[in-house]
């Protein structure tokens, strides 16, 4: 009843789903004398292939490489057959019943088989759940948020979050970190490849010209987790396989140019002085970790946009692609800026050659953004130089405005 399509059992099977994540939550086999029970033993049998197993075939979602076939929102993806819309019921309170099941570390990983297939099934969810926050017929569904406040997409980052942390704790317990490190860069290199070359929209859309498949890709990695969704432990797993998508997909963007050479030799450079940089004795394990990831996420952001505003005149040439490429750098930024404020609640002390790494990132970023906009012209002609326009106008304040936090917080400790 948990997961009934049947509207008029809505809300009686979203008050049994509310009763067997509490009791997934605190213990299974404890019986509280209360009139709800339910044998639930039975979900340590499942893998976390029957998730994929159960978007791909019971929601209707798309999974595979590739566009969609057809065009057709009433084709079944998997069958070619009619197929019914989302059902939203159904489909919140499985979300809610696997992620209670993760957070638990109740659905295991297959360990047997061999090296080069380990954790397969776990990459191949993640990159699933990631398809799935881009496909429309999901994004789009009916009623939305009917029978609970959580939207669709937001639920399904919940579930994305807790399934990347379980994956992790998981590797690390059975082998190392090391190993769990390289499942993320192994999942992240997965996701690129499944959300590229998609179609572009129909007509009337405002991808229609994408002709390419670049904005998908920067949407992906835009939506793949928006942190005020679910993880408010801000689990670093998550935020760095979230960086090694966004900047796999941003070097994929980049390639596609001739003189891309000129990148690669800064982003080169800078890598080696981060190295010198950030490898410090006297630094915790967290603090170096957060420490890079905030300069790597704004590292690869400046030397992008730096290299858009150089080779403006063909880059621009192309919108689609030149606005997915800002979407693209714009996640990097993020990324080190969010983690840069953990950084700041957190008062993690900091030297003052990195603080000042920082600030010099930020402020590149900030100016050149600036630059970028002044030479997006004719907006009104063209959509998505306005898209770009707004996007780096919000880039621009939001790193502003870190800058400004941070300096306050220097003032604060030297008075």
């Amino acid at each position: 009843a948990a997961c009934s399509s049947y509207e008029s059992v809505g809300h009686v099977s979203t008050a049994c789903c509310q009763n067997l994540v509490k009791m997934i939550v605190n213990e299974m086999d404890i019986d509280d004398g209360t009139s709800f029970s339910a044998n639930l033993t039975f979900v340590e049998r499942f893998s976390i292939s029957d998730l994929v197993s159960h978007l791909e075939t019971d929601c209707g979602l798309w999974l595979s490489l590739g566009p969609i076939p057809s065009n057709d929102e009433n084709i079944d993806r998997s069958t070619g057959k009619s197929s019914p819309s989302v059902d939203v019921y159904a489909m919140k309170n499985v979300f809610l019943l696997w992620k209670a099941t993760l957070d638990r570390d109740l659905i295991k990983l297959n360990t047997d088989k061999s090296d080069a297939v380990l954790f397969e099934e776990a990459t191949k969810a993640v990159t699933a759940l990631t398809r799935a926050g881009i496909d429309p017929t999901f994004n789009l569904a009916n009623e939305n948020t009917k029978n609970c406040t959580d939207t669709m997409p937001s639920l399904l980052q919940s579930l994305l979050s807790s399934l990347i942390k379980s994956t992790v704790r998981q590797i690390t317990k059975l082998h190392s970190e090391s190993d769990a490190k390289k499942w993320i860069q192994n999942t992240a290199n997965r996701m690129v490849e499944a959300c590229s070359n998609l179609s572009a929209g129909e007509e009337g859309d405002a991808d229609h010209d994408d002709d390419d498949g670049w904005l998908p890709l920067a949407c992906a990695a835009e939506r793949m987790i928006e942190f005020e969704y679910g993880d408010k432990e801000h689990s670093l797993d998550v935020i760095e396989l979230k960086l090694n998508f966004a900047i796999l997909a941003l070097n994929r963007s980049l390639m596609e140019d001739d003189d891309s050479s000129d990148r690669e030799n800064q982003l080169k450079q800078a890598t080696d002085r981060l190295k010198d940089l950030i490898i410090r004795d006297d630094n915790t394990d967290a603090t170096k970790r957060m420490l890079q990831m905030a300069m790597e996420g704004l590292t690869h952001a400046e030397i992008s946009l730096r290299y858009i505003d150089k080779h403006s005149d063909a880059v621009m040439r192309d919108h689609p692609h030149l606005l997915a490429t800002i979407i693209l750098s714009g996640v990097c930024a993020f990324i080190g800026l969010h983690v840069s404020k953990a950084i700041l609640e957190r008062d993690l002390q900091l030297e003052v050659e990195e603080k000042v790494a920082l600030a010099e990132l930020m402020s590149v970023i900030e100016a050149t953004s600036n630059s970028i906009k002044k030479k997006c012209t004719s907006v009104i002609a063209y959509p998505h130089l306005r898209r770009v326009k707004e996007y780096l106008t919000r880039l621009g304040k939001v790193v502003g405005g870190m800058k400004g936090k941070a300096d306050k917080r220097r003032k604060i400790r030297h008075q």
